[in-house]
């Protein structure tokens, strides 16, 4: 049994790491002020920061860089024995990559409002905060409370933006929450999918639905994003990509 004292020692040990990375990252260059530390059994796997800037890529916020990162030390593509801690709440974005490598954990430090304050593109998660229509977690979530907090909004400054904002996306598939939030945080223009999300699920696939994207969620919406499903004949089509390929035999 962990006492409460200890448990909030390594809560604010780790998390402490993940705001240390979040100065890092902006430091060396890599990116924005953001930080994410996965700890398995007291033990750091590891410690990542924002690598937007460097890789010319607006997914590599520090939670998906790290759960790339993770996997691929721990060679495999589940985390449920895992925690994650966050320089600040995640995204959208950030929350569908950890549901989707189940972590078991998040403890995070500044809320998003800090972050959007500061003049970054920080899409609040239904999920995370609860107030979702598609979107629901079983992960189990908390914020630092605080000096801790006021520290890690402190890590909150306002740098470049890597954007597609004349860009077209064209998907066989409805985007699932996490891949929805990346093209919002791209600033990607339009949308068109072939086969619903509902085809995927009822194939064995792990798709969560977007809130967003169906225009259900309270902090969550397309905003500009022009989102278009496609002609009956393509959706067919798309569909029978799953028919071929079951989740069983993928």
């Amino acid at each position: 049994m962990e006492y409460p004292n200890v448990v909030q020692d390594r809560d604010e040990k780790f998390l402490t790491k993940a705001i240390e990375e979040a100065y890092k990252g902006v430091e060396c260059g890599h990116g924005r002020p953001f930080g994410a530390v996965i700890v398995c059994n007291d033990e750091v796997v590891v410690s990542c920061h924002n690598m937007v800037s460097i890789y010319k890529d607006p997914t590599a916020h520090a939670e998906t860089t790290a759960i790339r990162e993770a996997c691929n030390k721990l060679d495999r593509i589940e985390l449920s024995d895992c925690e994650m801690y966050a320089s600040c709440e995640p995204c959208s974005m950030c929350f569908g990559a950890i549901e989707l490598s189940r972590i078991k954990r998040l403890m995070y430090g500044a809320k998003a409002e800090a972050a959007i304050a500061m003049g970054y593109k920080a899409a609040i998660s239904d999920a995370l905060r609860g107030t979702g229509v598609n979107q629901t977690t079983e992960i189990e979530i908390k914020q630092a409370d605080g000096n801790l907090a006021i520290v890690a909004e402190q890590a909150c400054n306002k740098l470049n933006r890597t954007e597609l904002s004349d860009c077209n996306m064209y998907a066989s598939c409805e985007p699932c929450s996490m891949c929805f939030s990346a093209i919002q945080i791209s600033g990607i223009k339009r949308v068109m999918y072939g086969a619903k999300a509902d085809t995927a699920r009822a194939m064995g696939y792990r798709s969560p639905i977007s809130d967003a994207l169906r225009g259900t969620g309270v902090y969550q919406t397309a905003a500009d994003l022009e989102i278009k499903q496609a002609n009956h004949n393509l959706v067919i089509i798309a569909e029978e990509i799953f028919e071929k390929f079951p989740k069983s035999s993928a």
